[in-house]
């Protein structure tokens, strides 16, 4: 069932991910999962932010650190098929609880300190496999690499650049994966053409804030976002929302 609120949290969600490089189906999924069921809301939802992120990787593409990122890449695809195994069979309620219990107090703590891993690349993996499999269960591959990226000081560019091309590989492979298993299915299709729209306005909105947005506003926004990113997804795994 679409209805009004759907179409407004993907405006504001394509805003904020042409915005910030993160943030479409993490803001989006709480309320969207209110109308319809996780086999549905994810794969519509990450139909949605693969468009979003192929729109605006062209105009990222000078700021990409692909040599800095590059163990994110196949440690999250190894990730993928396990999470898509615990979309099909596992209690994602739970899983989502877990997610936002460990982001909230991850984005307190950036509060207070930030402390940068001095292995990056080991980071990276464990970053990588960890958003890989949030990735294939709930459509949220954020939360690790986001917290990850924030913790090693990155700055604005960069940060919004690297992860928007790891979000669009992630996206394309676990959409085949999808596909493959029959969780793409028609409906899905149906759903992310009436809310496409919506996310292109979004999406050239984010894109005009972001070229507005000073370095230290961007990272108060992030930590900001990550508070109420756990909350929503604890929210959303208690059913609360």
């Amino acid at each position: 069932m679409l209805i009004p609120v759907s179409i407004l949290a993907v405006f504001i969600g394509g805003l904020i991910q042409s915005a910030f490089g993160f943030g479409f189906v993490i803001f989006t999924l709480p309320i969207v999962a209110f109308f319809m069921p996780p086999t549905l809301a994810v794969p519509t939802l990450l139909t949605l932010a693969t468009f979003n992120t192929a729109l605006v990787a062209a105009k990222s593409r000078a700021s990409l650190q692909l040599r800095r990122i590059w163990p994110l890449i196949p440690a999250g695809i190894i990730g993928i098929p396990l999470g898509t195994f615990i979309l099909l069979y596992a209690n994602t309620n739970f899983i989502k609880i877990l997610i936002g219990a460990a982001t909230f107090l991850f984005a307190l703590a950036l509060i207070e300190f930030r402390s940068p891993a001095k292995k990056e690349k080991l980071g990276m993996v464990v970053s990588g496999f960890a958003s890989g499999i949030l990735q294939g269960s709930i459509g949220m591959s954020g939360p690790p690499v986001i917290l990850y990226f924030s913790n090693q000081a990155m700055s604005k560019k960069p940060f919004r650049a690297n992860l928007i091309y790891y979000f669009l590989i992630l996206n394309i492979l676990t959409l085949c994966g999808y596909m493959i298993t029959g969780i793409f299915t028609k409906q899905v299709v149906t759903n992310s053409l009436i809310l496409l729209p919506a996310l292109i306005l979004g999406t050239l909105a984010g894109m005009a804030i972001f070229k507005r947005t000073d370095e230290k506003l961007f990272r108060k926004f992030i930590v900001a976002f990550l508070v109420v990113m756990g909350i929503l997804t604890i929210f959303s795994g208690l059913k609360i929302v």
